[in-house]
């Protein structure tokens, strides 16, 4: 049943205008520290392979330097993740950080968007923009988006936390759906990072992501991949994570080869509703993005589903995947 083949449309680079305001005061604050753009921020168009890199021994070093910090400043954020903070003070707690670590965070004007990283709340599955409206309360799923620039290279990591007071922590039962989901992701992704190693074919990540979804009676969100970074932040490959994605044949029969680098990231969603399936029989086997209108960013799950998301960036070795986000 994981054959079939029906969507084409990788989110991860949903065209934007390209912002070149230096009055912005979110940019004073690096210009002010001597911190180093990447070209997108002065209105360059960001470079992009034509082709999937082999990286150096050199670049891998640089990209392991700022996946690093991304990770440092993700674990960080966790501090701020408790119910009555708003995205928009994690947001801010992003900036200080950055600030702190010297690099730049690689969200910020990346083709307009507004912030130094993305939060997701709950049926927002990726690009959820923070914002003072947005409150935490116990029992939300918040997806912590993480990438930064260092200079050289660029570094990305996310992770979904369980929001919840104190008293709330050992009482699995009452978020349970919430704690499943969690699990379910993060094996999905560590599926899939298994999956790696030198002459496997890329699609085998799809696979593997969807055969741990299925089993755990949760939905991979199609369309919603991987790519490869470095000096660029998004680039090839595309990484299909759910095999109902339909992509071009040159994806499908790539094979992984030691030097590539690029990230793993599904987005997984919660079971859907028998009102959910009655209205489209595909939701009982997949879940849907869709676009806010609103915004221009967040991508949500059509049938409002709560979705859970852990990102690592990895680099092909001869003996497998290293993360190199790792915590």
């Amino acid at each position: 049943m994981y054959c079939r083949k029906l969507y084409s449309f990788p989110l991860w680079h949903i065209s934007r205008k390209i912002t070149t305001e230096f009055k912005n005061p979110k940019l004073q604050l690096f210009l002010e520290q001597g911190i180093k753009f990447p070209d997108y921020v002065y209105g360059v168009k960001e470079f992009s392979p034509s082709e999937v890199v082999i990286h150096t021994k050199e670049s891998i070093e640089e990209i392991t330097n700022a996946c690093l910090i991304a990770r440092k400043i993700l674990t960080k954020l966790q501090s701020l993740l408790i119910p009555g903070k708003s995205t928009d003070s994690i947001d801010k707690y992003a900036m200080e950080l950055c600030l702190e670590h010297e690099v730049y965070p690689s969200p910020l004007l990346y083709n307009g968007f507004p912030c130094s990283i993305c939060t997701s709340l709950n049926n927002v599955a990726i690009h959820g923009i923070p914002s003072a409206k947005d409150v935490l309360n116990p029992g939300d799923l918040l997806s912590v988006d993480v990438t930064i620039f260092n200079g050289k290279a660029h570094g990305d990591c996310c992770e979904t936390f369980l929001v919840a007071e104190g008293s709330d922590v050992n009482q699995s039962d009452k978020f349970a759906l919430q704690e499943h989901l969690l699990e379910c992701a993060r094996r999905a992704c560590e599926a899939g990072i298994k999956a790696c190693f030198p002459g496997a074919k890329l699609s085998s990540i799809a696979e593997a992501i969807s055969q741990e979804a299925f089993e755990s009676g949760c939905r991979v969100i199609a369309g919603i991949g991987g790519h490869g970074i470095g000096k660029f932040f998004h680039g090839p490959p595309y990484v299909p994570h759910s095999v109902y994605e339909e992509v071009d044949p040159s994806i499908e029969s790539m094979k992984l080869r030691p030097g590539q680098v690029f990230t793993i990231e599904p987005v997984i969603a919660a079971p859907a509703s028998e009102e959910a399936i009655a209205t489209n029989e595909l939701l009982e086997v997949l879940a849907l993005p869709k676009v806010s209108k609103e915004d221009g960013w967040s991508v949500f799950t059509t049938d409002k589903a709560l979705t859970a998301q852990f990102e690592e960036t990895v680099v092909i070795t001869y003996s497998g995947a290293k993360i190199l986000t790792h915590k």
